[in-house]
């Protein structure tokens, strides 16, 4: 289905080499582009490598032995791949109109075998996703590098009024310099200056990049605060090797404690980076890369100044007044520590242990439960095994399964983790058995509402926006 070794594209200009990617939308490829260079010495020919990306839909088209050209299978969705290919054609210039060192530029755009491709800058360095999984987290003062040069690229892009959307470390490559290159504009949106998009397209999510007001179909507004998230998450990815949590849990529980390898002043810029809600996150480039130079204060509601950045003691002798409030402080702590665990131990013995214990759920299905039990219904941590072989491992209240990181397994072996909330699926991810296709997102009536399909490679597929496939 990929074009072959030494296929000719525009009339002789560009020969292709072989494939080095291939996704849900595309086929990329590494090639030479025959330029002609002119300098003090006269004219002379050179075969300088490019990447060229070819729109080809995976599953819904095919390739004419005979033409190379590409065709729909069956003339089936043809109205989806106009919708694909609009959104193929977008990308290249939304590319090509921008011009910076940390940006991959676009050099041409062309229609060919019935599809259209475009050409760009080869990157041979990989993506930074590759390189961490490969060979284990940066250092910070290599990430904070690589985050520098990504920053001046989001900075530029948003002098422009233009969003990326979709930063993360896969969609940012090295060039033959170590130099860090945006790339996939795919989702990227011009906004004007009161934060409306200037045309319709879809708002992607990637998971722990993604800040909240990205997984809301209702988006409308658009701001440098949402590239700033996934710039932080990104951070935070390149140090500590994984993927951070997703927003929804750290609206809830916090980024947790600063991990050992991360100074204060970058763990303060990647906390204020990754707020959750975009009023509560720094509004801008500058502002972000202020706060890595130890310089950023933010306005308190009563018009006061309070520096962010942790100061070091001036005097370390301290008076026998503050000794003794913080002696207070410490063993008010402990008691209450105390009264929670004893609390927590009591309620406890409340349950008990059942095992194959039969119970009916809300909607009158009858399941065998293994775990704790209260007040004759499941209440805890515990498993449900209903009769045609699903199975549902998480926590249960009430009788309900309620939990963020539960897991559930259908009869055909489709998997789903990720959020319950009163018996039914919130968000989360499902691998469907056998097809190797993983919707990642939130769900409707146990459906997928709003987010995307992807194959086993994570390579984007199709978006569902409202519950529709886009």
């Amino acid at each position: 289905m990929q074009l072959k070794e030494n296929s000719l594209l525009q009339n002789g200009r560009y020969k292709i080499t072989k494939v080095i990617g291939q996704g849900g939308f595309g086929i990329t490829y590494l090639a030479l582009s025959h330029e002609t260079l002119e300098g003090n010495i006269g004219k002379f020919d050179v075969e300088v490598p490019v990447a060229i990306k070819e729109f080809f839909v995976k599953d819904s088209c095919t390739r004419n032995d005979n033409t190379t050209d590409v065709e729909t299978i069956g003339n089936q969705d043809e109205q989806r791949i106009a919708i694909l290919k609009k959104q193929f054609i977008k990308e290249a210039k939304n590319m090509s109109k921008l011009n910076h060192p940390n940006i991959n530029k676009v050099k041409d755009v062309f229609e060919e075998n019935g599809t259209v491709y475009y050409v760009m800058q080869y990157l041979k360095g990989g993506s930074l996703k590759e390189l961490v999984q490969n060979h284990g987290p940066f250092s910070e003062l290599k990430s904070l590098a690589y985050i520098r040069q990504i920053a001046s690229a989001l900075r530029y892009m948003h002098s422009q009024r233009t969003c990326h959307l979709d930063v993360k470390p896969a969609n940012i490559m090295l060039n033959e310099h170590d130099e860090a290159v945006l790339i996939d504009f795919g989702i990227a949106k011009h906004y004007e200056k009161n934060g409306d998009e200037t045309a319709e397209s879809t708002v992607g999510v990637s998971e722990g990049f993604a800040p909240i007001e990205q997984y809301q179909s209702s988006l409308q507004e658009f701001s440098p605060a949402t590239d700033i998230y996934g710039l932080a998450a990104t951070l935070y990815f390149l140090i500590t090797g994984t993927t951070p949590p997703d927003a929804y849990c750290i609206l809830e529980r916090g980024l947790g404690r600063r991990p050992d390898n991360i100074t204060e002043q970058t763990w303060l810029a990647i906390v204020q980076g990754m707020q959750p809600v975009r009023t509560q996150r720094v509004k801008s480039i500058d502002e972000f890369l202020s706060i890595l130079d130890g310089n950023w204060s933010k306005s308190t509601a009563d018009g006061t100044s309070v520096s962010y950045i942790p100061k070091p003691a001036e005097n370390k002798t301290y008076n026998r007044r503050h000794i003794r409030n913080m002696v207070i402080g410490l063993l008010s702590c402990l008691l209450v520590g105390v009264l929670v665990l004893l609390i927590g131990h009591l309620s406890r013995d409340q349950h008990e242990i059942v095992e194959n214990k039969s119970y009916t759920d809300r909607n009158g299905e009858q399941y065998l439960y293994n775990g704790q039990w209260l007040d004759e219904k499941p209440d805890g941590k515990g498993k449900a095994i209903y009769p045609d072989g699903r199975h549902y491992e998480g926590r249960f209240k009430k009788g309900l399964k309620n939990d963020k990181t539960a897991t559930f397994t259908d009869r055909k072996g489709s998997v789903f983790t990720g959020t319950y909330k009163a018996d039914t699926i919130v968000k989360g991810k499902i691998q469907i058995a056998g097809d190797d296709y993983i919707f990642e997102g939130t769900f409707s009536q146990d459906k997928p509402y709003n987010g995307i399909w992807y194959d086993q490679d994570h390579n984007q597929l199709v978006k569902v926006i409202n519950g529709k496939e886009v």
